[in-house]
Order: C-alpha cells, then sequence, then structure tokens
C-alpha cells in the first residue's frame, strides 16, 4: 500500500507475507507492514527496540521470502507509527512520539525528511507532484488535529483542519483527490487536491450503515480505484464514488 494502517497506536496493514513470519522477541505495540511489489522484501516496523521499555524505541525489519526477519533500523528514542516508500523507492518511516519523517536506507544510515513539525505522524501519502501528506491526529483531546502538506521544496503547511482525528491518508490513483479517515465521527472524507498539493474543501466520502464505532484506519487502493478502507468491523470496500461494494468482517477492526 502506499500509505499505513493501525491499531490503538497506529499501525498499517498492507500486504501480508506469504511464507510462515518467524516470530520476533520484544513487546509489541504495533506493527506496520508494507512492499513495493509481488517480490519485493516486506518491511515491518513498531516493536520497541531491545532494551527501550513498552514507551519508546523502534526496530524496523525485512522479511525474507523464507519468513526470516532482517533488521535493518534501530532506534531508541523514536516510536515508528506509519512506513511506507515513496515514488523515488526510499523507504519512509513517520515517528508518532516526536513528529519526525525519516528515510532508511539501512542499519544506523538514514536522514530526517522532516523533524518536529507535528505532535504525531500516524500516516502518510505522496501527492502527485511528488510532495507528501501526513496526519497529526489529536487522538486524546480531539482539538488540535490536522493534516499537513510537505512540499517537495522541503516546505509544512497545514491543509486540513476541519476533521477531530484525521488518521489514515491516501491519494486517488490519478493524483486529484485525497482520502482522510476521521476517528472523531468514524467515518471517510475526500479533498480535491490543487496544483500546489493544497486540498480545497472537503466533503464526507463514506459512512457505513452499521453500529460498530471502531475507529476508522488505514486505507489501500487497487487499480480501478476502489478503496478498502479499515475500521467500522471490518475493511469496508467503496468506489471512487464513495458506493460501497463489500465488507471483509473483522471483529478486530
Amino acid at each position: 500500500t502506499s500509505g499505513p494502517l493501525a491499531t490503538g497506536q497506529p499501525a498499517t496493514l498492507a500486504l501480508m507475507p506469504t511464507a510462515p513470519a518467524q516470530h520476533v522477541e520484544g513487546a509489541q505495540t504495533g506493527i506496520t507492514i508494507t512492499n513495493i511489489g509481488p517480490a519485493a522484501p516486506i518491511v515491518m516496523g513498531n516493536f520497541p527496540a531491545p532494551g527501550s521499555g513498552a514507551s519508546g524505541g523502534s526496530e524496523i525489519y525485512r522479511i525474507a521470502p523464507d519468513g526470516s526477519p532482517d533488521s535493518i533500523w534501530t532506534s531508541r528514542d523514536d516510536l515508528v507509527y506509519a512506513l511506507a516508500f515513496d515514488r523515488q523507492g526510499r523507504l519512509l518511516a513517520g515517528t508518532g512520539n516526536r513528529g519526525n519523517i525519516f528515510v532508511i536506507r539501512g542499519e544506523n544510515e538514514f536522514s530526517e525528511l522532516l523533524k518536529a513539525s507535528a505532535s504525531q505522524i500516524t500516516a502518510f501519502a505522496q501527492a502527485p507532484n511528488g510532495g507528501l501528506y501526513f496526519s497529526d491526529p489529536d487522538f486524546k483531546n480531539k482539538q488540535r488535529s490536522a493534516v499537513y502538506y510537505l512540499s517537495p521544496a522541503g516546505a509544512v503547511k497545514k491543509i486540513i483542519e476541519d476533521m477531530q482525528v484525521p488518521n489514515g491518508v491516501i491519494v486517488s490513483n490519478d493524483g486529484k483527490t485525497l482520502y482522510v479517515a476521521d476517528d472523531g465521527p468514524k467515518n471517510w472524507r475526500s479533498y480535491p487536491i490543487s496544483a500546489d498539493g493544497t486540498v480545497g474543501p472537503g466533503r464526507l466520502f463514506f459512512d457505513p450503515s452499521t453500529e460498530n464505532q471502531s475507529d476508522p484506519d488505514g486505507m489501500s487502493i487497487d487499480e480501478q480505484g476502489n478503496l478498502y478502507l479499515s475500521g467500522r468491523g471490518g475493511v469496508w470496500v467503496a468506489d471512487r464514488f464513495g458506493n460501497h461494494l463489500a465488507l471483509v468482517y473483522n471483529r478486530r477492526l
């Protein structure tokens, strides 16, 4: 997927490994899984680093075809909430405790793409012009939440402030629409994307008819533009117009 998915502490689920995965030691506070193609390695994150305690630190793994994990990055200071590859093939990691975005190249090889411009980054998505959208939800107070835009030149701008708790974000295949999950009213909204990467007024995109009020979370999109929206009782499938197509029920979502 191009964007993350979460649970309690935000996490991402995109493509599960086909080979049996080996157990990774450590207290798990969340897991992020992403993939850049059928034959590409799967990368996992947000396991607290050994000795860091459950409140801080993360380790990111590359999962081999046989299911064995290989650690590629460790931090005792940052909790990874968002993990994705950008259009340049770079692995990006967004932190939930310090609001940083790192470009990770390997063990102890990384650079800061963004430093502390948000309280916590739970998801990001590539803008059509090469910029990056990322969400900064205020889970506790539902007052200071926002979605930001990071331009290719490195400028950061707050572009969405009308959502209580923005969480998952994803961009349509044609690059014209930004979809955002809102954990406040438990629905999904869409925003038209302008040429400069900013967005116009949003509208309600999807609000399923169900009594389940679990938080909306990560999203994915297929080649036809259909969206896969996690939360509210499962993974909801909607077309680009917001019409309900299917539901994959999951009691944990």
